[in-house]
């Protein structure tokens, strides 16, 4: 089949499925799910989701976090993995949005990616979910599901990025990453995927052996 065929087909029927996909990480502002997303590294959304609301009582602003001493914010955040290099990008990230942005977030993934530690993924996912600007975003669960269907070969998930944008709509960029986000967590998991529930088999290069 097509890829741009498949892609279509693939948006389609899991569309049936996943009425309102959305991310699990829980935000109130773009802010709050940029330094999510920094959180977030290799870490499980869940335990992001605890973190949050201790750390945003305590710190509410870019400028509350660029003016707190590191210890601080190192304390806040201490039960996520690599906490000590996640507080130092979480610090230098808000006093760059306070000297360079008024404290705002910037809405452009070539601004967003100036800012330490954010890569095409992380500026993606912000433009997406709290901007609601068309965007994908390629994280280790859409790389693998997008592999797995036979949709996109290549490893670097920027290109993978870039190539599936170029076979859907683009006012549908956002829904499709978030399908196939949804159906990698809930279906085509890492390790044992449930090809025998799955409404994409039939489709599926990996699921048919080939």
């Amino acid at each position: 089949m097509d890829k741009r065929l498949l892609a279509k087909e693939v948006f389609n029927r899991l569309s049936e499925i996943y009425k309102n996909p959305k991310i699990d990480l829980e935000f109130d502002n773009p802010f709050e799910l940029l330094i999510e997303t920094v959180l977030a590294a290799q870490e499980r959304d869940e335990k992001v989701n605890s973190i949050r609301k201790k750390l945003f009582s305590k710190f509410k602003s870019p400028e509350d976090f660029a003016k707190a001493p590191i210890e601080d914010i190192k304390e806040a955040i201490k039960s996520a993995s690599f906490y000590n290099k996640k507080a130092n990008m979480i610090k230098e990230i808000s006093t760059i949005l306070v000297k360079k942005y008024y404290s705002e977030v910037p809405n452009t993934e070539e601004e967003l990616v100036l800012l330490p530690g954010v890569g095409k993924k992380t500026a993606n996912m912000v433009l997406a979910n709290a901007f609601n600007i068309p965007a994908i975003a390629v994280d280790r669960h859409v790389h693998r599901i997008v592999q797995r269907l036979g949709l996109d070969e290549n490893k670097d998930p920027d290109k993978t990025t870039e190539h599936l944008k170029s076979m859907i709509e683009k006012e549908h960029w956002t829904k499709f990453y978030l399908l196939l986000l949804r159906h990698a967590k809930e279906i085509c998991v890492a390790k044992t995927p449930k090809c025998d529930m799955c409404i994409l088999k039939d489709i599926c290069k990996y699921a048919n052996g080939t």
